[in-house]
């Protein structure tokens, strides 16, 4: 009697099997059987109070709990985990109800986790794995541990556990098991094959790596992998897809931004830090999207606030140099120098090399700053170049070529130089080529003076082209 109650009363709530959709009549057939100690009428009791049926049913979270903390106590393990799972979160009651507030608690939660766990309850299995993960609620941090919950899970077909344990395989976090692409690759086929967004998207790049568990090298099944996540609204794979739209991906992905600009906006309004630095971008040179450097400034804010060290470095350069019209020479970004030296800073912080090279310049040249400070010159520079950043290491051999703020050395000059010609700068290529020509820092040789003037002049350098003619 009492678990046809609970059938027709799931019938009725669903308005399934010939039933018409009647949430009242439901509730009332949960209470009868609720009543005579149903832990799972008292669980489908205690849900419908939880979420409300629109003004039929409204919310009511006093009695939401009553029945919930019932049927856990019970045994319940769909009522556990859902205890588990409010105690995670916390809740407020926003319903007609009192104002019944349960504060979060990661302690409580993983208790009642554990008992889900122990009766096989896949979804809590899952969340009991990432709080062993992360080391939440009392619990010590181990990848082993969640590991094996995660597995656990998996192998229910939990699609939410497939990837993560699949993400896990990948990186190795867990001693246990170890680094094992070829597993990875498996469950995280397993999760995508679900529509699992995160697993979609780390197939995506397993398939454009390659070499991974397998897994070749496969542009087009890269794109379409992002494709699909992105979407399901996953950030991650749209600014991944967009940024290969911006340049064009291997002939498969062909360019086009203005693709790249919605990509990054839908990313953006879900508040990623780089594709909302990256939609300031486009808003600024106007590819894509009409050019407003109010709209470009107010992007890069974003994701400067957000923490992200390159827009915190566009700011920096913005402000800077101050922003003029296009056309009529009106200011539209004042210079502001104190305001370019605080982004700069915030995002040497965090080891930004484009910000250390920009601050490395104001010092050199005294530019923004109160003065020239040729040791801080110096040092910003060359934690900039150390990192590959070629402007840096063209500016640095200029400093060894010319022996500002130290002693002049051609044969430092020369390192840096060729630093930033192996990366194809023009202005490294040009000093490397003066200095092969004068013999100055490495032995004398036109051939190879020519050799790096002839590619700078066909960059545009604008002083490389007569040297070349010279020789």
């Amino acid at each position: 009697m009492v678990a046809a109650q609970v059938r027709l009363g799931r019938l009725y709530l669903g308005g399934r099997g010939g039933a018409g959709r009647d949430p009242v009549r439901a509730r009332e057939l949960f209470e009868r059987a609720a009543e005579r100690g149903s832990a799972a009428a008292q669980h489908r009791l205690g849900l419908l109070h939880f979420l409300g049926d629109g003004a039929v049913v409204p919310r009511d979270a006093e009695q939401a709990l009553r029945w919930l903390q019932k049927a856990a106590d019970g045994g319940h393990a769909h009522a556990q985990y859902t205890m588990g799972l409010i105690c995670y979160q916390g809740h407020r009651d926003g319903g007609g109800g009192s104002a019944v507030v349960v504060p979060q608690d990661h302690a409580a939660a993983a208790a009642w986790l554990q008992a889900s766990s122990d009766r096989g309850f896949a979804p809590a299995q899952y969340l009991l794995g990432l709080m062993h993960y992360n080391g939440e609620g009392g619990l010590a941090q181990d990848s082993d541990e969640a590991c094996a919950l995660y597995e656990r899970a998996a192998e229910q077909g939990f699609a939410a556990a497939q990837a993560e344990l699949g993400r896990l395989l990948l990186s190795g976090a867990s001693a246990a098991r170890g680094r094992d692409p070829a597993a990875a690759a498996r469950w995280l086929q397993r999760a995508a094959a679900q529509g699992n967004a995160v697993a979609q998207f780390k197939l995506g790049q397993m398939c454009a790596r390659g070499g991974d568990g397998g897994v070749e090298k496969d542009v087009a099944a890269a794109a379409g992998w992002y494709g699909r996540a992105a979407a399901q609204g996953y950030a991650a794979a749209q600014v991944e897809l967009a940024h290969w739209h911006y340049k064009g991906k291997e002939g498969v992905v062909p360019r086009d931004v203005a693709a790249a600009a919605a990509l990054y906006r839908r990313a953006a309004e879900q508040g990623h830090p780089v594709a909302q630095g990256q939609l300031g971008l486009m808003y600024l040179s106007g590819e894509g999207v009409p050019r407003s450097t109010a709209e470009a400034v107010a992007w890069l804010r974003r994701a400067a606030d957000a923490g992200d060290s390159n827009a915190q470095c566009n700011l920096g350069v913005l402000y800077h140099r101050g922003q003029q019209h296009a056309v009529g020479g009106g200011v539209e970004i004042p210079r502001d120098d104190a305001e370019a030296m605080r982004w700069f800073v915030q995002s040497t912080a965090q080891g930004n090399a484009s910000a250390q090279y920009w601050l490395g310049r104001m010092y050199l040249t005294g530019d923004g700053v109160a003065a020239r400070d040729y040791e801080q010159a110096l040092r910003w520079l060359q934690m900039s170049a150390e990192q590959g950043h070629a402007a840096a290491q063209y500016q640095l051999g200029m400093v060894y070529l010319e022996g500002r703020g130290t002693e002049r050395d051609y044969g430092r000059a020369a390192e840096w130089f060729r630093r930033s010609a192996e990366q194809g700068f023009s202005d490294g290529q040009y000093g490397l080529g003066v200095l092969y020509r004068e013999g100055a820092g490495v032995p004398k040789d036109l051939s190879e003076a020519r050799r790096w003037l002839g590619l700078a002049a066909a960059q545009g350098h604008e002083f490389a082209a007569s040297e070349v003619k010279a020789l």
